[in-house]
């Protein structure tokens, strides 16, 4: 048994506006429009008791509005919700949902994608370290070219799967489209309706983001590498890409939580933008909020394309010193 009762509030005032200005008292309206039971010999579907309300909510309004002589429509527009427009004079305003959907997905991608990336570059060298074959390699090449070998392989090998999936992915779309769609035309209306929908400052702010996700990716593989030298098992190896991935992680939600669109950039927020391993999170995220300078995002490129050549020579000797080194007792 289920049962409905549809009334006003206790009480409702109205006030009526006399010729001579002044207002009437309130009147109180106590008696219920709509009292309803509904029974039913077992639990109603919630579709149906939904459909039952909606019906006795009309009916309320229609007594209600013949009641107190007013007209339908007016009373439908009075119901509905106030219509608020959010304008927030600190976000690049008309797509910063867009923008901020783009930064989260590409964030969860490079993060995916640097775990397959590390773990593959810490396994292969572990593993050469472990069979001594790469004491073979460095006497006819240098750790250098070794190193740099190493990482554009892997990398690009990624990149390739990665472009392969997507071109896969958008075949796959025109043959689905193209079997849904008789008419070529329509097709090519569609295919004209998307590029000239694209907005210009999404695609630059995509290329911004891909831009520094890869330039980041490249400078914490070498900086893996330099790590999986260490590694004096194959059990080792799936630690080393720990400290990195913690780097990444905090980063991410340091960003998330100073840099919000309630936030005033000051000088110390433009400092760390500009820090190549937490550029690739800050400089997004000040974009969604439309205060990124031309000079900050110059500077923050500069520095990490920089950086990677510095990291690579530095992180070339230690990677030869970790590879050579065999010792089964490590120092703390």
């Amino acid at each position: 048994v289920s049962s409905y009762n549809s009334r006003l509030l206790p009480s409702f005032n109205r006030f009526k506006t006399l010729s001579g200005g002044a207002e009437q008292e309130p009147e109180m309206l106590e008696e219920n429009y709509i009292e309803s039971k509904v029974y039913s010999k077992e639990m109603l579907d919630r579709y149906v008791y939904d459909s039952i309300e909606e019906v006795l909510t009309q009916v309320r309004s229609d007594l209600f509005s013949e009641k107190n002589e007013i007209e339908r429509q007016e009373l439908e527009k009075l119901n509905e919700p106030v219509k608020m427009e959010k304008v927030m004079l600190s976000i690049d305003a008309e797509n910063s949902e867009t923008k901020e959907i783009i930064k989260t997905v590409s964030t969860l991608l490079i993060y995916t994608v640097s775990i397959f990336i590390f773990s593959k570059i810490a396994n292969e060298v572990a593993q050469e370290k472990v069979s001594k074959s790469i004491e073979y390699v460095l006497t006819s090449v240098t750790e250098r070219e070794y190193l740099l070998a190493k990482v554009t392989s892997v990398i690009g090998v990624t990149l390739i799967q990665g472009i392969y999936f997507l071109i896969y992915y958008f075949i796959g779309n025109l043959i689905n489209n193209l079997i849904n769609i008789s008419n070529f035309e329509q097709v090519n209306i569609a295919t004209n309706l998307l590029i000239s929908g694209l907005d210009k400052d999404i695609v630059i702010y995509v290329i911004t983001v891909l831009g520094y996700g890869i330039l980041t990716l490249v400078l914490m593989s070498i900086i893996q590498a330099a790590l999986s030298s260490k590694a004096q098992s194959m059990d080792d190896a799936g630690n080393t890409i720990g400290l990195l991935m913690t780097i990444t992680i905090i980063a991410y939600f340091v960003a998330l939580a100073v840099i919000t669109p309630y936030t005033k950039m000051n000088v110390l927020l433009y400092v760390l933008s500009c820090i190549p391993l937490l550029s690739n999170y800050f400089i997004p995220a000040i974009l969604v909020i439309g205060q990124a300078t031309p000079l900050q995002i110059i500077v923050s490129l500069i520095l990490l394309i920089i950086s990677i050549p510095i990291a690579f020579n530095k992180c070339a000797v230690i990677f030869k010193n970790g590879v050579l080194d065999y010792k089964t007792v490590k120092n703390k």
